[in-house]
């Protein structure tokens, strides 16, 4: 089975991405792939994840500009977040993987997270305390 994380990485949210990948030992199963889809160079991320001691051995860097050759996202360019909703959906019809995690890059898994619960998938990191929104 494979799991692809999907991580968008916009203007000054790199240092944020390095700390989310320090606890990357918290997802079970670890994940086969990572995209991760950024105006930053390969070059600036492969630098941060040797200081930061990070196995990037399953990450892939993506340019902002990758997808323009499959698919028209002009009506997606209003603002940064609009262009990172269209790269998540650009992923999930472009690359193969059996699941995908689409993980903000400042989201910190503190505890650990199973992507799966009792068999089936887990969408949420813990029990919500408002029993009304269950």
């Amino acid at each position: 089975m494979k799991i692809t994380r999907i991580m968008c990485v916009g203007p000054d949210r790199i240092n944020e991405t390095m700390v989310t990948l320090k606890f990357d030992y918290q997802i079970h199963p670890q994940l086969n792939k990572t995209y991760i889809i950024s105006p930053y160079s390969e070059q600036e991320f492969r630098t941060l994840f040797n200081e930061f001691n990070i196995n990037d051995s399953t990450i892939e860097i993506l340019p902002e500009n990758y997808f323009d050759q499959y698919y028209d996202l002009t009506r997606w360019n209003v603002d940064n977040w609009y262009k990172q909703q269209a790269f998540k959906l650009c992923v999930l019809d472009h690359f193969d993987s059996d699941y995908f995690l689409i993980q903000d890059c400042d989201l910190i898994l503190l505890k650990p997270y199973s992507i799966w619960n009792s068999g089936n998938l887990n969408f949420k990191a813990e029990p919500l305390w408002n029993e009304r929104s269950e």
